[in-house]
C-alpha cells in the first residue's frame, strides 16, 4: 500500500521516468500514472573506446572472466561453477567481500572497482580481450544486472554467458546463440555443460562475437544515448 501511494506521489512530480530494462518498466506501467511517464531508456556503452584495437574474441586464449561488485550476482554459482571446472583458469574482477577467501588454484583474484579506481577502464579492457569467454551468473531478479559488465564484454568481442532472468534488459535484441548465450537453468551443471562445449568451439564464438559487437555498435553505443537523452533533458 506504502509503495503504491509513494508511486502516486512521485509521478504528481516528475515529467519522466527512465527504466534500463523492459521488465522494470512493464512492472512501472501497472499503475496507470505511470504509463504515460515511463520511458525505456537503454543502457549504453562507448563502443569506439571499448572496441579500440583488435575486437575478434580472442580464440587462443583459454581465460574465462567474471567481472562484477553487483550485490544481485550468484556468487555461490560462481564458485561452484569454477570448482566444476578445474582444467580452466578463471579470472575474478571484484571486490565482492564473499569473493575475497576463495582459495581455488585455478582462480585468480584482482580486487577491482570503478569507484575505487584500482583497476582503470584500459586495462579492463585489455583484461576483456584477453579473455575467451565472460560469465555472468545472476540471482533472479526483475531488475538488470549485469548490464555494464556484458555490454563491455560484447564490444570488446568477448562473448557472454549470462543468467536467463526476468531482469535481462531486453530480450528483442538478444538472442541466444546469435550474440549471447543464456543459462536458462540457473544451476552448475547447466554452466559447467555449456562452459565445456563452447571452450572448444572457436568458430562458434567467433560468429557470437562478431555479431555481439555489431549489436552493441549499432543499438547501445553512448553516441545514440546522448542524442536521445538531449530530447528530454532540452
Amino acid at each position: 500500500f506504502l509503495h503504491n501511494v509513494y508511486v502516486k506521489l512521485l509521478n504528481l512530480v516528475i515529467d519522466n521516468q527512465f527504466f534500463l530494462g523492459k521488465k522494470e518498466l512493464e512492472n512501472a506501467e501497472k499503475f496507470k500514472s505511470s504509463k504515460s511517464k515511463s520511458i525505456y531508456f537503454p543502457f549504453a556503452v562507448d563502443y569506439n573506446f571499448w572496441s579500440k584495437g583488435e575486437n575478434q574474441n580472442n580464440t587462443n586464449s583459454e581465460l574465462i572472466l567474471f567481472v562484477g561488485n553487483d550485490g544481485n550476482r550468484d556468487i555461490d554459482l560462481l564458485i561452484k561453477i569454477a570448482e566444476s571446472l578445474p582444467d580452466f583458469n578463471f579470472l575474478f574482477v571484484s571486490s565482492l567481500k564473499s569473493l575475497i577467501n576463495v582459495n581455488l588454484p585455478n582462480v585468480e583474484l584482482v580486487q577491482g572497482s570503478w569507484s575505487s579506481k584500482k583497476l582503470s577502464d584500459e586495462e579492463l579492457r585489455s583484461v576483456y580481450k584477453d579473455s575467451k569467454l565472460s560469465i555472468i551468473p545472476t540471482k533472479e531478479t526483475s531488475q538488470p544486472t549485469g548490464q555494464s559488465v556484458a555490454m563491455q564484454s560484447m564490444a570488446c568481442g568477448t562473448p557472454v554467458i549470462i543468467s536467463k532472468t526476468d531482469g535481462f534488459w531486453d530480450y528483442e535484441k538478444f538472442e541466444n546463440n546469435r550474440n549471447i548465450f543464456f543459462v536458462e537453468n540457473n544451476n552448475s551443471d547447466s554452466w559447467v555443460k555449456l562452459i565445456n562445449e563452447l571452450m572448444h568451439q572457436d568458430d562458434a564464438l567467433g560468429l557470437i562475437s562478431k555479431n555481439a559487437s555489431e549489436t552493441m555498435k549499432e543499438f547501445y553505443d553512448i553516441k545514440d544515448f546522448q542524442s536521445k537523452l538531449n530530447q528530454y533533458v532540452n
